[in-house]
């Protein structure tokens, strides 16, 4: 079921089906918000809801249009279930401008449908977890045990730890530990005394709830089930069902409570698997900070955590693998920087030159922080990227600086001095400002796009690379000329 979106019909060519196809923009103008509902709740409620949000979202200035999936196509790749639904919102201009606040507003305002737990991301956000933990949260704790009642109390209080962490969004269960449920005991006695068998009451009850096929009709080639099922308004009321009357084989009616003891209480409604256990999982948004940092946080929080015999958990989804993948790129990076700085010790074959090269790096990493910190934004696996690139484009200005001061010192017989250090570094100027300039143009329009949808990979590693090229360009034009001048000397150039 789709709820108002705005569609246009294509005519197909004969022979064919006519499609609906609906009128999307680009992707990177999406926010998907998914609702969930307690496992049971009916498509007309759901629908209602989906009413209500869709109501409130279009009072938002950052929405532009809404459109609410509800249940699942019989050629659809998803299969949700009925008690979850997804709502595809299309943000307006002033919204684009700011995406996650945007996606803040939008959290803030569905918060008033009671008994409905809401969460937000971006089409790219929500596939990247998907993928990585099957859930759309960025960090799932997964536990693992054989006692359901166990994994309900270790997950409660991993909850309650959790939800005191700063920068925490919301927290919630995948499995709610117990839903109201009708129980329904057969009286064996009972049913000697009036001749039932237990399996014809249990199929009455099923037909009467559920719905039970009893035959099918056949109309102009196709087959429409014949379905037995009591009226809604019968359906609605739990204290009606044992008023259900049931024939005896003798012909008498006898109404089901008086063949069954029914009672109101809790149970539940879904028991989650995986690898062949049992598992209670604990779905964790991140509202502020870095997720590298709130893992970081949590594992912490989470040591003094006392679980049952026989249960151990594990932290799944973007959250972990962005701190996973940080480290290794870390790790990676400085062995990359270390084997650069010794080719270029074996190239150069003078040590005061490579280290005016390594004197770039931190100076380009100021730049790359400072952009980071300014914009807002966590230190994410597309920054660290960022300065991987930033540092080989700013190497590259210095080893041409260099080059041109061994070019006047050995070409143009030139005596190495301060003022031959400040004329190459005017002679450098264009080519150094044209390569920093060049790189920053094709860079602002992500640079500037950094908080949009879609845009969470190129848009901090553009603005790490615009700050870090701002910082390390005044240090090759400003302050190495200045630097060479001092601890160069002119046999070092000769080697």
């Amino acid at each position: 079921t789709r709820l108002p979106s705005k569609t246009f019909n294509a005519k197909a060519p004969a022979g064919s089906t006519n499609v609906t196809l609906a009128c999307w923009q680009s992707l990177l103008d999406f926010v998907n918000a998914v609702e969930a509902l307690p496992p049971g709740t009916s498509l007309p409620e759901m629908k209602r809801l989906a009413v209500r949000s869709i109501d409130i979202l279009q009072r938002l200035p950052e929405v532009g249009h809404v459109v609410a999936h509800l249940g699942h196509a019989n050629l659809g790749n998803g299969h949700p279930d009925i008690n979850k639904s997804e709502l595809d919102i299309t943000l307006s201009p002033s919204g684009n401008r700011d995406s996650l606040g945007a996606q803040r507003k939008i959290l803030a305002a569905l918060g008033s449908v009671p008994g409905v737990r809401f969460w937000a991301n971006t089409f790219l956000t929500e596939r990247i977890h998907e993928t990585l933990s099957g859930s759309t949260a960025p960090l799932v704790i997964s536990f693992f045990g054989t006692n359901l009642d166990s994994l309900d109390n270790d997950a409660a209080q991993a909850t309650r730890i959790l939800r005191s962490i700063p920068g925490v969004g919301s927290v919630s269960t995948a499995a709610p530990p117990t839903t109201p449920t009708l129980s329904i005991t057969l009286d064996r006695a009972a049913l000697v005394r009036f001749g039932f068998q237990p399996a014809s009451v249990l199929d009455a009850i099923q037909a009467a709830y559920a719905g039970l096929n009893v035959a099918r009709i056949y109309q102009n080639g196709t087959s429409w089930p014949v379905t037995v099922i009591l009226p809604a308004t019968a359906r609605e009321d739990p204290s009606s069902i044992q008023n259900l009357p049931l024939t005896a084989p003798d012909g008498t009616l006898v109404t089901l409570g008086a063949l069954a003891h029914i009672s109101e209480g809790d149970g539940r409604s879904v028991i989650l698997h995986q690898d062949a256990q049992r598992i209670q999982s604990i779905n964790i948004q991140i509202a502020a900070g870095g997720a590298a940092a709130f893992v970081g946080k949590a594992r912490t929080a989470l040591a003094t955590l006392h679980l049952a015999p026989g249960t151990y958990y594990t932290m799944s989804g973007t959250a972990t693998a962005s701190s996973g993948a940080l480290r290794t790129l870390g790790l990676d990076a400085i062995g990359a920087i270390l084997a650069i700085l010794g080719l270029m010790t074996i190239v150069l074959k003078n040590r005061r030159m490579v280290l005016l090269l390594a004197l770039n790096l931190p100076f380009a990493l100021i730049g790359g922080v400072a952009a980071i910190w300014l914009a807002g934004l966590p230190l994410s696996l597309g920054a660290a990227v960022g300065f991987v690139t930033l540092f080989g484009i700013t190497l590259r200005n210095v080893l041409m600086l260099l080059s041109h001061y061994r070019h006047l010192v050995l070409r143009e017989g030139k005596t190495w001095s301060a003022i031959i250090a400040r004329k190459g570094a005017e002679d450098r100027v264009v080519p150094i400002l044209l390569t920093a300039l060049v790189t920053a143009l094709g860079l602002l329009p992500l640079a500037f796009g950094a908080s949009r949808p879609g845009q969470e990979i190129e848009g901090p590693m553009a603005l790490v690379i615009l700050g870090g090229l701002l910082t390390s360009t005044f240090l090759s034009l400003v302050i190495l000329p200045g630097l060479s001048a001092r601890f160069l000397r002119e046999r070092d150039f000769e080697s």
